[in-house]
Order: structure tokens, then C-alpha cells, then sequence
């Protein structure tokens, strides 16, 4: 899935302007980029979930060309923000860069935080979960138990919600096209996930979950669901 995963995204980096960020991160209806006001819809949703303050300490996954994390940087002391394609990092860099950002290139399953650094008070990932397995969803929340502060706060947005599959794929044109990506790999649009899925890793790996619907102004609201997970505590 990762070699897909960096094909799909260095093709929308490569067949548009550097500068597209939301066309290169498919923040689209229809092929058309969303208005900004979504995106500072998101951004409010993150700083508001993850109650976001200057002290923070924050890990953005699958940070992509760093449309959201330049925004968040501004709330915080210092955002790492890791990308595994790396066209997506290089504009990031080029473009999303501010003093308190570190990109990285890599893969979340493969990061260690290094000796000496200050483990992450506040993560988030955003529209990220359709790129694992559900395999590799369980050594994701592993991962964030070893480098994340006691009292950690993670906010996972816009995860594919399995119970709402057909209000996205709502009309026989969607359903067709979903139908004949099947014809060649599991699923062309990644991995769906049920709210209780996120429930019983956020058990086994020691974290309180909360699954929520999205806000309906959001304009995935009617196939995503976002999920805040805090470190179960003793």
C-alpha cells in the first residue's frame, strides 16, 4: 500500500502547480478544490479538540505539503510534521516552512523520536487512516503510546466511516466507478473503519476514545468521523 500511497500523491504534485495545495492533498468535491473557510474549519476543530496552547509540543502525521500544519504552528511552541511522500515534503519545505516547523520524510510506523527529544504532548493525523491497513492501524496507536507525553491528547480527523460508505458513493455513476476499482485491488479508496474499531485498539493500547460525527458545515461530514483519543490514566 505505501508504494501506492507515494505514486498517487507524487502524480498530483507532479500534473498541477507546486502551489495547488488542496488539489495535491484532495481537499476536492468533484474534482474542484474546497474553499479556504473549510480549511479553517478544520483547523478549529483540531485546535478545539486537542485544547491547543502555546506550551504544546505537537506531532502532525502524514503532514503532507504542511497546508495544516503552518496553520497550527501558530498556536503552538513547536509542530513535527511527517510526510511519507516525498514531493509532498519537498513543497512543504519550499513552501509551508516557518520557525517552529520540522518536516520530516518518513513513515509514522518506522519514527523513533530520538534520545534527549521531548515526547509529543498533542498529535493529529488528518485523513490519514485510509492509508493503513487495519494491521498497520494497531501498530499506529502502539507507536503513539511510545512517543507521547503521559498526558498526551491525539485527534485523528476525517476517518472513512464504514456505517456512511453509500452516502458518499450515492449515485450508480460513484457506485459503478467504486465497483470497478474493486475489480482490481481491495478497495480504491483505502480502508473504511466502524467508530467501535478505534474503541477496542484505543482499549488495547491503553488510551480512552471518543468517536464523534463531524460538524455538518464540514463538507466530509456525511462519510468521515473523527475520534480523540487521552492516555488511559492509573
Amino acid at each position: 500500500m505505501e508504494d501506492k500511497i507515494k505514486q498517487y500523491y507524487r502524480d498530483r504534485v507532479e500534473n498541477k502547480d507546486r502551489s495547488d495545495f488542496l488539489w495535491q492533498v484532495g481537499k476536492t468535491v468533484d474534482g474542484v478544490s474546497v474553499p479556504d473557510e473549510q480549511i479553517d474549519l478544520i483547523i478549529e476543530n483540531i485546535a478545539s479538540k486537542l485544547q491547543l496552547g502555546i506550551k504544546d509540543i505537537v506531532l502532525d502525521i502524514g503532514c503532507a505539503n504542511g497546508l495544516l500544519t503552518k496553520k497550527i504552528a501558530g498556536y503552538v511552541t513547536k509542530v513535527t510534521g511527517l510526510e511519507l511522500t516525498s514531493e509532498l515534503y519537498e513543497v512543504a519545505c519550499e513552501y509551508n516552512s516557518h520557525g517552529n516547523i520540522k518536516y520530516i520524510n518518513a513513515n509514522i510506523l518506522d519514527y523513533e523520536i530520538g534520545e534527549g527529544n521531548d515526547k509529543f504532548t498533542k498529535v493529529y493525523l488528518y485523513e490519514v487512516m485510509q492509508h493503513l491497513s487495519y494491521q498497520e492501524a494497531d501498530m499506529l496507536f502502539k507507536k503513539l503510546g511510545d512517543i507521547t507525553a503521559d498526558d498526551v491528547s491525539i485527534f485523528i480527523g476525517g476517518v472513512l466511516d464504514v456505517e456512511k460508505k453509500w452516502n458518499f458513493f450515492d449515485t450508480f455513476e460513484r457506485r459503478s466507478r467504486y465497483f470497478t476499482g474493486l475489480l482490481s485491488e481491495s478497495d480504491p479508496f483505502g480502508s473504511w473503519y466502524h467508530k467501535d474499531y478505534f474503541n477496542c485498539l484505543a482499549l488495547r493500547h491503553n488510551f480512552d476514545s471518543e468517536c464523534v460525527s463531524q460538524k455538518n458545515r464540514l463538507y466530509t461530514s456525511h462519510y468521515r468521523f473523527d475520534c480523540v483519543l487521552t492516555r488511559k490514566q492509573n
